[in-house]
């Protein structure tokens, strides 16, 4: 099948480009504190949260869907960690993850991405 571009929605395209993590010690401040996890989990953590709510990493995760559902194959087209990360979150748990969806999103990502 042909390949198409991931067209992002108003919501992704206002993410911010990169989010920024706290300073280590500011890190293990926060791993004292609650469940006391060790600052390097706690560090991870931070890290997948800043990488998800960046813009890089959504405009991979939907291109992986939009490749894994139109069965093109598996591609990292960029250098960007970020839109590494979620193409391949995107293209690896397509299937898994469809059954999720809202139906409204699940009905507009088919009209858009799936019809020839």
């Amino acid at each position: 099948m042909e390949r198409r571009i991931y067209q992002p929605t108003e919501k992704v395209a206002r993410l911010p480009v990169a989010v920024a993590l706290p300073a280590d010690e500011a890190i293990k401040a926060i791993a004292r504190t609650g469940h006391k996890r060790p600052w390097g989990l706690v560090k991870r953590d931070l890290a997948l949260r800043a990488l998800r709510g960046c813009r890089d990493y959504n405009l991979g995760l939907w291109q992986g869907r939009v490749d894994a559902a139109r069965g093109t194959g598996y591609s990292d087209e960029r250098f960007a960690e970020a839109y590494n990360l979620g193409y391949h979150e995107g293209y690896a748990n397509y299937e898994s993850h469809r059954g999720g969806w809202h139906p409204t999103i699940r009905a507009e990502f088919d009209a858009l991405y799936l019809s020839s």
